[in-house]
């Protein structure tokens, strides 16, 4: 899994997920913990790791910023039927924290072993419904820039750094066992090119990778530049060319199955919704925009209307005053 087009918001749930798992695991188990509180919260945290470990494993590069060790010289996984195999281990992981959640006796332990459970069997929603209605575009770039963004961070251990020499030959395909990742992404899409059904990414969102990927290469030398690591010049001057290339391909393949709009499936928005924590269906949102609508034109033009009869009033009121006046001169 890997940004990009759609790929690109299913990855961000991935690390929203990350994130909220382990910050929770950090508050709770911080200084304040009371000490009567460490079991429970340490059980959770042993089940919240489960989960942690199947997102890591697909989406390494988010592990150092998670503080999650052992993923720093891996890389996203885009070979055959990556998205199958995420789907399985999630649905794997799913159904082993619904036995724990059955055996658990804190109730603090079962509500997370709740939010845990759908978090697992939500992305495996995700996986899913990518995988049916839209095809495996991917911004590698974006996504290569990060990996090192977030290995090299001031903040990782210096000691952790070197691994992102490894990492940088395994994109590039120059690791023993490796191909380069950009081959394997052209695979990925001219796969489920086949099937003339799926839905491709915008074409303003491809156009925009597009433009950024200098921006990103020169990010990447950069930050390799700044961390003092050795050697990295050449396997970064075949990424380069490698991510040149790629440019050249989506503008071929993948600009001609672009939408020229923004729309999505239904279902994949249905979806988004959700994994952005909106429980109604997008049918339910446009009624309701329209009800606001509605009955915010309505108070408008009531309003409207109760100034300009006020204004009336108001003039009728001076007419009143002026003849009033008349009369009495009159007397």
């Amino acid at each position: 899994m890997v940004d990009g087009g759609q790929n690109a918001r299913a990855l961000d749930g991935v690390r929203a997920t990350c994130l909220a798992l382990f910050l929770g695991a950090c508050l709770l188990s911080g200084p304040f913990a009371l000490a009567q509180d460490r079991d429970w919260i340490e059980e959770s945290n042993r089940h919240a790791q489960l989960l942690l470990e199947v997102l890591a494993k697909y989406a390494p590069e988010t592990a150092a910023s998670l503080g999650v060790e052992g993923y720093d010289e891996n890389i996203f996984d885009l070979g055959p039927r990556f998205s199958e195999r995420q789907q399985a281990d999630l649905d794997a992981v799913a159904a082993k924290l619904a036995d724990a959640r059955e055996s658990a006796r804190d109730p603090r332990v079962q509500q997370d072993l709740d939010i845990l459970v759908q978090s697992a069997r939500d992305l495996s929603h995700t996986a899913v419904l990518n995988r049916r209605l839209m095809l495996p575009y991917f911004d590698l770039p974006q996504a290569i820039f990060s990996g090192f963004q977030d290995l090299l961070d001031e903040r990782v251990a210096k000691s952790r750094h070197p691994a992102a020499l490894v990492r940088l030959k395994r994109y590039a395909g120059t690791a023993p066992g490796y191909e380069p990742i950009t081959k394997l992404a052209q695979q990925r899409f001219a796969e489920a090119a086949k099937d003339p059904t799926l839905t491709g990414p915008w074409t303003k969102e491809v156009e925009q990778h597009l433009e950024n990927q200098p921006r990103y290469l020169k990010g990447i030398r950069e930050l390799l530049e700044k961390s003092g690591l050795k050697g990295w010049q050449s396997d970064f001057k075949r990424l380069s060319r490698e991510l040149d290339d790629y440019a050249s391909w989506v503008r071929k393949e993948v600009m001609p199955r672009a939408r020229a709009t923004n729309r999505l499936p239904p279902e994949i928005y249905a979806n988004n919704l959700k994994t952005f924590g909106v429980p109604v269906s997008p049918q339910e949102l446009i009624q309701q925009a329209q009800f606001a609508y509605m009955q915010t034109r309505d108070e408008l033009e009531n309003a409207r209307d109760g100034e300009a009869v006020g204004l009336d009033v108001a003039d009728l009121a001076a007419d009143v005053h002026v003849d009033t006046a008349h009369d009495d001169a009159g007397q």
